[in-house]
């Protein structure tokens, strides 16, 4: 499969996206962790959070669809 161009955005950026199909449809996401290390609970100690956000405006409103689904 070719390799889609380069957004501008993403261009010397220093965030690395992920790029997927659905359908005919490209979606790039941003994915962010959030841990809680400092925490004295064991429960909390363990605990991972993945947040995923869309990169363009384009697959925000896939996102935006699928989520009315």
């Amino acid at each position: 499969m070719p390799r889609p161009p380069a957004t501008e955005a993403a261009a010397g950026s220093p965030v690395v996206t992920t790029r997927f199909r659905l359908g005919d449809q490209l979606v790039t996401t941003v994915t962010t962790i959030v841990r809680f290390d400092v925490a004295r609970d064991v429960t909390l100690d363990e605990l991972r959070v993945e947040l995923v956000f869309p990169a363009d405006e384009a697959s925000a409103q896939v996102m935006r669809a699928l989520a009315e689904v």
